[in-house]
């Protein structure tokens, strides 16, 4: 069975949102490396480098695996020496650790959890996911903590049999998640070479096994050392089948993506809740972040909403359709502050969704009673930032999450003359807004297809 892991998971990005669409191809191509230089490496001569075992590039890091030569002395009494690959220490043959090794008070009840795909055939790679929490399962963030090492040993009779050491970058910059918000979790999927098989590469017979994982990090400090440990998980491995080792790699490469999405819904809700707690501190008076909607009274104008889209996937770019008309049957000449009426995305009437736009670039306004203006109703479906001025890509928040949302056009006009609909014309020259009723949009979670 021929199964093309790149194009597959890159169809899965593709049905990710506009705004996440970049990003999600570059995970992609990622992961799908990972996967081919490990099967790549696994029947190299991993003699060469020493320790018996594959070397593959894993989040910016070295992997290690299933070493058999006599560990550097040093290094079994440092897990935090992580330099060169020749001071990882072996465990194989070792009883693994059952007690986390805290270093630091405050982290006195940090340990790690643990989920893997379950079973496996024989000779495929297993996906582990591990996540960093503390006593109360809150999960521990990259503010707190940054990974040095990662080791995850697979044991059977009360004895580590494969092992694999992932170790990161000196600088926290280049570390996964070195955004201080992103939690400490790995998710990667690793080949298990059973230990003593040398140079041979051999994978770990069909049996049951336990998985136990081990992993060194520093405190915010950047000096203080801890390591906590999780597990054992059971697991089993199956008798090998190449079609199902095909399959399996490829089903938990296209679970390691939905899983990141799922992490990033989560982030995007803890940015929603932010924004909610937070805006009413603001003091917002424009439709931005946090801006609690309302309407303009000194405004002779109004929005209408032509077209309106209530089902959208988060990140996705909406381009639809608003009237501005005038109130009263008035006349109104002016300028509008964008050539586009803006989408704005409110939850408890406070915008938690909005994109920026160019104030300069502005285009007369010339509307009456029977004469509409209809304009480009735009916006992303992301969250909106406090301190969003430019449209760069680095200011794009992450998609929103799924939910309903109310959704409200959002226009500000420069007034030049209103005439009323008793013909008394007026000079004007100050700045207004005309608001669109609210219309529900839904947001769904990105779906593979």
């Amino acid at each position: 069975m021929n199964i093309d892991l790149e194009d597959s998971l890159a169809e899965l990005a593709r049905s990710v949102g506009d705004g996440a669409t970049a990003r999600m191809t570059g995970q992609v191509h990622r992961m799908v490396s990972q996967v081919r230089r490990r099967r790549a490496t696994r029947y190299a001569a991993q003699g060469a480098v020493g320790i018996g075992a594959a070397a593959a590039v894993a989040f910016g890091g070295i992997q290690l695996a299933g070493r058999t030569g006599t560990p550097d002395p040093a290094a079994t009494t440092d897990p935090f020496d992580v330099d060169d690959v020749d001071t990882v220490r072996s465990l194989c043959g070792e009883p693994a650790p059952t007690t986390p090794a805290v270093t630091a008070e405050a982290s006195a009840t940090w340990h790690l959890t643990g989920e893997l795909s379950s079973p496996v055939p024989a000779g495929a790679a297993v996906e582990v996911s591990t996540t960093l929490v503390d006593g109360e399962s809150r999960l521990v963030t990259q503010g707190e903590a940054t990974t040095v090492s990662l080791t995850l040993m697979v044991v059977a009779d009360g004895v580590v049999v494969a092992q694999t050491t992932t170790a990161y970058p000196d600088d926290p910059a280049e570390r996964p998640g070195s955004d201080p918000q992103d939690y400490v979790i790995s998710r990667d999927v690793h080949d298990f070479i059973a230990c003593g098989s040398g140079s041979a590469g051999d994978a770990l017979p069909a049996g049951e096994y336990t998985l136990v994982a081990e992993q060194a990090l520093l405190l915010a400090d950047g000096t203080t050392p801890v390591e906590v440990t999780g597990g054992p998980w059971p697991f089993t491995i199956t008798e090998a089948d190449p079609d199902a080792v095909a399959e399996a790699e490829a089903a938990a490469a296209q679970r390691a993506v939905e899983a990141m999405l799922a992490q990033d819904q989560l982030r995007a809700q803890q940015a929603v809740d932010a924004i909610l707690a937070e805006a009413a501190t603001w003091g917002v008076e424009s439709p931005g972040c946090g801006w609690a909607v309302e309407a303009d009274p000194a405004s002779p104008l109004a929005l209408t909403i032509v077209s309106d889209a209530t089902t959208s996937v988060g990140g996705a770019f909406l381009q639809l359709e608003a009237d501005l008309t005038t109130i009263d049957g008035a006349h109104v000449i002016g300028n509008a502050g964008s050539r586009v009426a803006r989408l704005v995305l409110a939850r408890n009437g406070v915008v938690v969704g909005a994109t920026y736009w160019d104030p300069a670039d502005s285009t007369p306004v010339d509307v009456g009673p029977d004469s509409p203006m209809t304009l480009p109703l735009v916006g992303h479906l992301d969250v909106c930032s406090r301190h969003l001025t430019q449209p760069t890509d680095n200011t794009a928040g992450p998609a929103l999450p799924p939910g309903t949302y109310q959704a409200h056009a959002v226009l500000d006009v420069m007034l030049k003359e209103v005439t009323t609909a008793d013909g008394e014309a007026t000079s004007r020259s100050d700045l207004v807004r005309a608001v669109s009723e609210p219309f529900d949009v839904t947001v769904t979670a990105p779906t593979a297809p």
